[in-house]
């Protein structure tokens, strides 16, 4: 019996697409514990290189991010 093949001609079976689930969070468990281990000002260099690389996108991300972070808040709202 073949094995399925994914896009790109990867060969993907029963559990594929959760072996790939799997991998995207621990990536992104791994990129918010290298954020979280900087510093503000690092952290602050880190979104100065990203308005810089992304600058038509930049805006976008930083709300989607910040809404994701902490719902229900506006971004650029402080708290009282």
């Amino acid at each position: 019996m073949p094995l399925a093949t994914a896009p790109g001609g990867r060969v993907g079976g029963h559990g594929y697409d959760r072996l790939v689930a799997d991998t995207s969070e621990t990536a992104a468990s791994l990129r918010v514990a290298r954020v979280t281990a900087l510093g503000s000002e690092d952290r602050l260099h880190l979104l100065t290189y990203l308005l810089a690389k992304y600058p038509d996108s930049f805006a976008e991300m930083l709300d989607e991010a910040l809404s994701a972070v902490s719902p229900g808040r506006a971004p650029g709202s402080d708290e009282a």
